[in-house]
């Protein structure tokens, strides 16, 4: 059989088994092993990378060899119901990364986020070229920085930076306030700040700082910068939303990141994968069985996150229940101001409310969502 013909035969079956259990077509939901109820940050981020259909269905399609891409590949094209480990994948993500060793330590807690990053390092180290610049483009959010003399106004070239995630202060840069909202934390990120930085004309040493999306990527990450220098988390409230415009450009919500706790090396961590064809939203926290959310939950849950993924929308579905018509709901979502500051403006979402119920699932049992 033709290997292309064989990986769509595998994915159809594959939809056809996760329908049958009410649950997304085009993204696993893992149940992961957590034995030393310490490698909830490797489960979490995992499952948090496969909660975007385009990078799930990229890494269903990868090559059998070498072992970590058909750990991944594996994991990708997860059966319902499976409970599996990640042992073997973190040991091979340790082989291919230095920083990754520090995951072999089963008895100590990490960074989710850090783990995601480094886990998408070890995936391009093995992938073949073509494949490679395939992944890194999906993900790529290309910036530009400028600097202005704060005197004479001279300004230096443009200095472009590839970033894999926009990585977010969650307290203001100037009164170091904390930020209570997705669109307060990319205005404060984008808008210009003095530094510190000579002048090349008249040798002021104070510039201005200007950052500038140039690069939009297809699935987009958001980190907050929830964990101070010494480990303590930033624990306030931040309003998100489920779809975000950047540059005229539609995103919609298909991931996140929750951290349950008070210090970077402490807690708990799970995700939360949206479906990209119904809105339905499920919580995945290690081996429990995917627990559906409602959606006053799911936003209750979205205030506390730490980091986000959207993906790239080119036409809304129109039975998705973000284009459908607004009905009572205990959970409204409120209209912000567009992002000043910066050329590229981040349109406001309109305010409007949603369902906070779902259509009937042909459910296999959910649990309660746990808390750490």
């Amino acid at each position: 059989m033709n290997p292309g013909v064989c990986t769509e035969w595998i994915l159809e079956q594959l939809e056809r088994e996760r329908n049958l259990n009410g649950l997304p077509l085009k993204q696993p939901l893992l149940q992961l092993e957590n034995s030393s109820r310490t490698v909830c940050y490797s489960n979490s981020g995992t499952n948090l990378l496969m909660s975007s259909p385009q990078l799930s269905h990229f890494l269903a399609e990868l090559p059998s060899r070498p072992r970590l891409l058909r750990i991944v590949r594996g994991l990708a094209r997860n059966e319902p119901g499976k409970i599996s480990s990640l042992t073997d994948l973190r040991m091979c993500v340790a082989s291919l990364v230095a920083e990754g060793k520090q995951f072999l330590q089963v008895n100590k807690e990490h960074d989710a986020s850090e783990w995601l990053f480094i886990l998408k390092e070890a995936i391009e180290k093995e992938l073949p070229p073509v494949l490679k610049d395939q992944f890194v483009n999906i993900l790529k959010i290309g910036i530009e920085v400028q600097y202005t003399c704060s005197s004479c106004g001279y300004q230096d070239q443009k200095l472009p930076e590839e970033h894999m995630a926009l990585q977010l202060p969650v307290v203001n840069s100037s009164t170091k306030q904390p930020l209570d909202s997705l669109l307060a934390l990319l205005n404060n990120y984008f808008t210009r700040e003095e530094v510190e930085k000579r002048c090349h004309v008249c040798y002021f040493n104070k510039s201005w700082k200007q950052l500038r999306l140039a690069v939009l990527p297809e699935v987009l990450l958001i980190q907050y910068m929830r964990f101070t220098s010494d480990g303590q988390k930033l624990g306030h409230n931040i309003q998100g939303d489920d779809t975000l415009k950047v540059n005229e450009v539609d995103y919609r919500l298909t991931g996140v990141l929750v951290h349950k706790g008070a210090t970077r090396h402490s807690g708990h961590y799970y995700s939360i994968t949206i479906c990209s064809e119904t809105g339905r939203c499920f919580c995945c926290n290690d081996a429990e069985i995917p627990n559906l959310l409602s959606k006053n939950q799911f936003f209750l849950e979205l205030m506390s996150c730490s980091m986000l993924v959207y993906e790239k929308q080119s036409v809304p579905e129109p039975n998705h229940p973000s284009v459908m018509e607004a009905s009572t709901s205990s959970c409204k979502r409120k209209s912000s101001e567009p992002i000043t500051g910066i050329p590229n403006k981040m349109a406001a979402v309109q305010e409007q409310e949603e369902e906070d119920s779902y259509p009937d699932l042909p459910s296999p049992g959910y649990v309660p969502l746990r808390r750490a």
